[in-house]
């Protein structure tokens, strides 16, 4: 690693859950949700949030309701 001669910007934002929830979702989801929230997020919002994004649909894990 090389050294610099000027400030460093690692674009590392620190925040609290609420916010950081907000600015993803668009609704603070340690609240609970209403239908509006759940049917105005977009599903890859969901996905990224969850982890699923880019997780092919075979190598998902699925539990079957019985």
């Amino acid at each position: 690693m090389t050294g610099t001669d000027g400030p460093v910007a690692h674009r590392v934002v620190v925040t609290d859950v609420g916010t950081w929830c907000d600015a993803r979702l668009g609704f603070d989801a340690r609240r609970q949700l209403t239908v509006l929230d759940w049917l105005a997020t977009p599903g890859q919002r969901l996905a990224e949030v969850t982890g699923v994004a880019g997780v092919p649909r075979r190598n998902r894990r699925v539990e079957r309701r019985t």
